[in-house]
């Protein structure tokens, strides 16, 4: 049995983890009072919500991936034994536990044991290499860090060797699957039977989940989310979701969307497959198979899925009930020809890690308002539509979209004048996304007041790209923007000045330099244009819209 600290010892270490992680967005502790006094935050820290499921599904099965099942008692017996032998490690309250696991059952164990232990969740992409992953981990100041031993043909093992060095705080390694470990630890160890169990020792308003995104201004900053704004919402049950639902979960639980969707699932009582990587055919036959009811998507799966049916006519797809559908614009003769293929209720939703779910459709609205607005304002949260001087617009007119609400997070880990620049002063956080009210009260976006690219649902920084690109020898200025794609929304090209116009390079070259940089797969540009110069403004800024407009026109 742990030993019971003593009183003393118990304030010195909220004291201390308190302060590692203090809120630093605007009027932050006069909107929590606000929400803690109307009822909008949970009264439960993770595990101990996710106890009283497993206490009525015992035996239910709660996730299915490639690799088996678990159900929901299996579910908390393996999340107590990680907990013990993470505790037995020195992974403690307020301690940054990095995942970098692709879509396993796995990632939903620990997320449990860490909510266990007070400690503070933060996913890695399983796309980053060692330049993204070593950059994040540094900058969370990550204690302890699980990931693969390989995944497609990649050895994780032998990164996280490298690792060690890079990252001065991680002490702690533990690799999960088949391959070679590198003398490294299991995930075999962390499910060990202990015979120390451990108390639930997390605090509601402590920070439980760091996720990193590039977000509108490109450099990687860490979402703080405590239990109370992670939460909020999923019990109001969007999408209409219920205990007998089925969920496929084909984003990567490494993304928020993808892990907010199966922690909605797991609230219910839910059972839900885990994809461990997309694919159209894989999709559909995991629907029939499973009979799969409720299934959240980005549009590139949508417009999959349609074009996957009209090759197929014979095929029938019946359990569907809802689909979700966030990340990007949708076209509105795609959502109209998949309710048309599934019947099923189509969801329009807007969202991002900052804000969880910001704004939804519903059952009962309109195809036409489905295929053209993001919805009403989710739950309690507020959103306005601003001008160029932080002054509401009136309906109907465009502005950046702001927004606040319970799932409001507490800031950005270590970056208060970031968070203070991405806020108003009487804090309303500043999206990027320009958008319109209309009188209906719906929300219609309509571009984005920032640069960042956004490839399937992914943020893609262009300025990462473009410094890795300007170290190529035959590259003399380069800007990097993303072009339409009526499948994936954007695609990433890459704008090229040579150094010489005798050594110009191909696709092909940057692509294997990117890749010998460690730029994860979904950055790397699919086209490349060689230009002479690029239109500028009168201080030789590049203008980048100016570049998209004249190649979009020559596509």
């Amino acid at each position: 049995m742990t030993k019971r600290l003593t009183e003393e010892q118990e304030l010195k270490r909220n004291v201390v983890t308190k302060a590692k992680f203090l809120p630093n967005a605007p009027n932050f502790d006069l909107r929590a009072a606000k929400y803690k006094s109307q009822g909008h935050w949970v009264t439960d820290t993770y595990d101990r919500i996710i106890d009283k499921v497993v206490d009525r599904n015992l035996n239910k099965i709660a996730i299915i991936d490639r690799r088996g099942s678990i159900t929901y008692g299996e579910l908390r017996n393996q999340a107590d034994t990680v907990a013990a032998n993470l505790q037995r490690h020195g992974i403690g309250r307020g301690d940054v536990v990095s995942v970098q696991l692709p879509n396993w059952k796995e990632v939903f164990v620990i997320l449990y044991a860490v909510s266990r232990l007070g400690a503070v969740y933060q996913p890695l992409n399983p796309n980053y290499r060692l330049h993204d992953t070593s950059n994040i981990m540094n900058l969370a100041g990550s204690k302890a860090l699980i990931l693969p031993s390989s995944f497609i043909n990649f050895d994780y093992a032998e990164m996280a060797l490298g690792l060690r060095s890079e990252v001065g705080t991680l002490e702690q390694i533990w690799v999960v699957g088949e391959g070679n470990r590198h003398g490294l630890p299991s995930w075999e160890d962390l499910i060990e039977p202990a015979d120390h169990p451990i108390e639930p020792c997390g605090n509601l308003e402590d920070v439980f989940y760091l996720p990193y995104t590039s977000g509108t201004t490109g450099a990687p900053k860490g979402v703080m989310q405590s239990h109370c704004t992670y939460l909020y919402g999923l019990d109001l049950g969007p999408y209409g979701v219920t205990h007998d639902d089925i969920g496929l979960v084909i984003m990567p639980v490494a993304l928020h969307f993808g892990l907010i969707i199966g922690n909605l699932m797991l609230w219910f009582g839910c059972t839900f497959i885990l994809m461990e990587r997309y694919n159209c055919q894989e999709m559909i036959e995991n629907i029939i198979k499973y009979n799969v009811t409720f299934l959240p998507a980005i549009p590139p799966f949508v417009y999959d899925m349609v074009h996957y049916m009209d090759e197929n006519k014979g095929l029938r797809v019946q359990s569907l009930l809802s689909m979700p559908v966030a990340g990007a614009a949708t076209p509105p003769a795609l959502i109209k020809k998949t309710k048309e293929l599934f019947g099923c209720t189509i969801y329009s939703a807007y969202g991002m890690t900052e804000n969880s779910l910001l704004t939804t459709t519903k059952i009962d609205t309109p195809v036409e308002l489905v295929s053209t607005t993001v919805g009403l304002p989710f739950g309690a949260t507020e959103l306005d539509i601003l001008d160029d001087q932080g002054r509401s617009c009136p309906k109907g007119v465009m502005g950046e979209i702001a927004a606040r609400g319970p799932s409001h997070f507490l800031g950005y880990y270590g970056e208060s004048e970031l968070t203070a620049a991405s806020h108003t002063a009487d804090g309303w956080l500043l999206t990027g996304d320009l958008g319109i009210v209309g009188d209906d009260g719906y929300l219609r976006i309509v571009g984005r007041k920032k640069e960042m690219i956004i490839r399937g649902g992914a943020n893609i920084d262009p300025k990462e790209v473009e410094e890795l690109l300007l170290q190529h020898p035959k590259v003399g200025q380069v800007a990097v923007i993303g072009l339409p794609d009526e499948r994936l929304g954007e695609r990433v090209c890459a704008c090229i000045i040579p150094k010489s116009a005798d050594l110009v390079p191909t696709l092909q070259e940057l692509v294997t330099f990117l890749r010998s940089s460690g730029l994860a797969s979904q950055k790397l540009p699919e086209r490349v244009e060689i230009m002479k110069d690029f239109p500028r403004t009168a201080t030789m800024k590049v203008q980048k819209f100016q570049l998209r407009k004249q190649l979009s026109a020559s596509s």
